[in-house]
Parts: structure tokens; C-alpha cells; sequence
């Protein structure tokens, strides 16, 4: 799985502009601006640092640890 599969072709949602199609607010949710489809997240790097295992509000990629950084890079095709 690549970062965006998941969230191919969404817009990015704050805590004040939801833009996925979950019925509440996601970033809000998670604590945390991303590209979200619906609010089931593989990822949410821009979310709160906690270490150790917690809910889905943590910084993480593919798992409930939390992450303590994380860079992101762009690449035209």
C-alpha cells in the first residue's frame, strides 16, 4: 500500500472544513488535517504525538504506534 491509495482524488479536510464523506468531521476526529476519504485512516501524520499504543489521534502510518516525526515529500508524475 502507498500513502495515498486511500486517499486518491480527496480534498483536504481541517477541523473547520470537512471534505471526506464521513458524516462528522475526521480531522476533527483525529485530531489531525489529512487527505481523508472516510474516517477508517491507514495513516494520520498530521495527528497528535503520543509514544507508545493509543487510539487513531496518535501521529502514526499502518499501526496504533505513535510516531514522534515524520517527513513528507512530493514527487511529480
Amino acid at each position: 500500500m502507498q500513502l495515498g491509495d486511500s486517499s486518491a482524488g480527496q480534498a483536504f479536510s481541517t477541523y473547520d472544513h470537512s471534505n471526506d464523506i464521513f458524516a462528522g468531521n475526521c480531522a476533527e476526529l483525529f485530531k489531525g488535517a489529512w487527505w481523508y476519504y472516510s474516517c477508517f485512516v491507514y495513516n494520520n501524520l498530521n495527528g497528535l504525538y503520543r509514544p507508545g499504543k493509543s487510539a487513531n489521534q496518535n501521529m502514526m502510518y499502518d499501526s496504533s504506534v505513535g510516531l514522534a516525526a515524520s517527513t513528507i515529500m512530493f514527487k511529480s508524475v
